[in-house]
């Protein structure tokens, strides 16, 4: 890729484009480009790329939901509470079209290794989009789904995650959030592991999954208030249950 600000300016460009092109092509042209569409966004889209790209009016809007989902507490089955995250974050969102809406992130401790999370991010807010416009609803959380992007070319564990949602709102507009690094506390991780260690990776889909639906949810609120408080979620009520 190239560098320097004039760089950037034709990735984003180019990367903008390519999506758009894409959201508005039919089922099968998107299955045979998006294997070559997530290698492009691997190759060197990151945060300052994608800053280019947002909404200027969308943008505050979803730093305001992402704040109010890391400060969202969950009331567990005994009644206690619990704030589960950690901080960092990566959450980018598309609309019907292709657009990119807004991006935010801050560093997640521990995954450094793995750069820039917005690319994770966006390939998943991508992946949720065309699963829905091939009327697959339930999206990337859906192991047959799943199975089938990866049927397309797509790699587990490397082009591909779990950690997407879409939402609609009041006037039918329908967005698509993907979420990256967003990492539970480890105390709060290893309780609900029975007390094993975990590591840098463990749950990291699921979590993100959560993530997304709690900035979708507050994306649709309007004005929640700041602090929130939740019923555990049950898949994370499952995993405490399974281990």
């Amino acid at each position: 890729m190239e560098e320097g600000e004039g760089g950037k300016d034709l990735l984003a460009t180019t990367l903008q484009d390519r999506l758009t092109k894409f959201a508005s092509s039919e089922t099968e042209e998107r299955e045979k480009a998006l294997p070559e569409l997530v290698a492009f966004i691997k190759d060197g889209v990151d945060k300052e790329v994608l800053e280019k790209l947002t909404d200027k009016e969308f943008q505050p809007k979803l730093q305001d939901s992402v704040n109010r989902a890391l400060q969202t507490k969950f009331k567990k089955h005994d009644g206690t509470e619990i704030e589960p995250w950690q901080g960092g974050h990566t959450v980018v969102v598309l609309d019907r079209d292709g657009k990119v809406k807004g991006a935010v992130s801050v560093d997640t401790e521990g995954l450094e290794e793995y750069g820039d999370l917005n690319k994770y991010a966006l390939i998943k807010a991508l992946c949720e989009l065309h699963l829905y416009k091939d009327g697959r609803e339930q999206g990337l959380s859906d192991p047959d789904n799943f199975t089938h992007l990866l049927s397309l070319g797509l790699k587990a564990g490397d082009d591909l995650f779990t950690g997407s949602v879409w939402q609609e709102d009041l006037n039918h507009e329908v967005t698509f959030v993907g979420s990256s690094g967003c990492a539970p506390k480890r105390d709060y991780l290893r309780e609900l592991l029975a007390g094993a260690e975990p590591t840098r990776d463990t749950q990291a889909g699921l979590f993100d999954s959560v993530f997304s639906s709690l900035t979708a949810n507050n994306l649709l609120g309007g004005h929640l208030p700041r602090k929130q408080i939740y019923s555990e979620p049950q898949e994370i009520q499952q995993l405490r249950i399974n281990n």
